[in-house]
């Protein structure tokens, strides 16, 4: 998701299909690399992670990994998304990882006709795929109500934006976006 910019320099007709998950799934399952300080580009992700969120980039070294996660994918998912809606236009199309597991061929018809190709023929999506993947992490018990919480609070905005969340009720609720987001921070 950081390359956007520079896949479409090189590939100026380029279409992108950007298959996205549920952000709190995402954050309870294992870390990815850009959320991680052992790799360069975990390092030069998190400083832009924090910084597009407006957090200091000094609580980074004590959030938790799975918070340092939350930070990331907010960044990498509305800078895409971001990008894709000044740049991309028709040739963007979002597909959520949870329609492919419970809706597969319907999942499946979608691109097809968006790419203007035939649906695959052969092996069937809906034998390989195991819709009771999807909900595992947020059940199998690894991480406590207090962490899963605190997660669905800094991923709500986000989640909301993807259609995982009811929009916010129109009066009597706080719905502001958390202090400093910044959407229309670059990439990194």
């Amino acid at each position: 998701m950081l390359l956007a910019p520079e896949i479409l320099e090189a590939f100026e007709n380029a279409r992108f299909v950007h298959l996205v998950r549920d952000p709190l799934t995402t954050c309870l399952r294992r870390t990815h690399m850009t959320a991680r300080f052992d790799n360069g580009i975990g390092r030069v992700a998190i400083r832009a992670a924090y910084h597009y969120c407006g957090r200091d980039l000094e609580r980074s070294l004590f959030d938790s990994p799975e918070l340092r996660m939350a930070y990331t994918t907010i960044h990498q998912v509305e800078a895409v998304r971001e990008f894709a809606r000044l740049h991309l236009r028709d040739r963007y199309l979002e597909v959520r990882f949870e329609d492919i597991l419970n809706r597969p061929a319907t999942t499946l018809g979608e691109v097809s006709r968006w790419l203007g190709v035939e649906p695959a023929r052969g092996r069937r999506l809906e034998t390989e795929a195991d819709p009771a993947r999807a909900a595992r992490p947020l059940t199998d018990g690894r991480y406590p109500p207090d962490t899963i919480e605190e997660l669905a609070q800094v991923l709500a905005p986000l989640r909301r934006a993807l259609g995982y969340l009811q929009p916010e009720p129109p009066s009597g609720v706080d719905a502001r976006v958390p202090e400093g987001h910044n959407y229309s921070a670059p990439l990194i």
